[in-house]
């Protein structure tokens, strides 16, 4: 993919949040140099941690000249406020991690002892396990897989 395309599928995913009151115009010569009009890019926000089952902490700025800010994300009502000034992840280790080897998906327990999740001639990428360690999330050609540790069975979800 050369730079050109990279710029212009980039562009077009920022410009569709944009709202109808903040329309901006993007001519060719501004793709081609990477040059994009203020107010279109905006930072990604960084995830701090989970607090329980349903809130995580996240740092992001409102915009690209602005401090950066915490907030409270509750998955269940989709609403985001600010987390008071002292609000920390708990650091507890994980209990298990899981990694790609082989192009196949490991999972280490506390013990360290590991235990091979897949085997399948094609690769599988992206492990994230689920806060609650109960389940493995991954990607295999382009799809999204995820299998329950406790029975091993795994679901394609797209």
């Amino acid at each position: 993919m050369n730079r050109l395309t990279l710029v212009s599928l980039v562009s077009t995913l920022f410009l569709s949040s944009v709202t109808s009151a903040q329309k901006l115009s993007l001519d060719p010569a501004q793709l081609a140099k990477g040059v994009l009009p203020e107010g279109i890019v905006r930072p990604l926000p960084k995830t701090m941690g989970w607090l329980d089952d349903s809130r995580f902490l996240v740092n992001r700025k409102a915009h690209p000249d602005s401090a950066a800010r915490t907030y409270v994300f509750d998955c269940k009502t989709g609403r985001e406020t600010p987390a008071p000034s002292d609000l920390r992840p708990p650091t507890t280790a994980p209990a298990a991690t899981v990694t790609v080897r082989e192009n196949d998906i490991f999972l280490r327990d506390a013990s360290g002892k590991e235990t091979r999740l897949t085997q399948t001639p094609d690769r599988e990428v992206n492990p994230t396990l689920s806060p609650d360690a109960a389940r493995v999330a991954y990607t295999r050609n382009n799809d999204l897989y995820s299998m329950d540790l406790s029975t091993r069975t795994e679901t394609r979800l797209t």
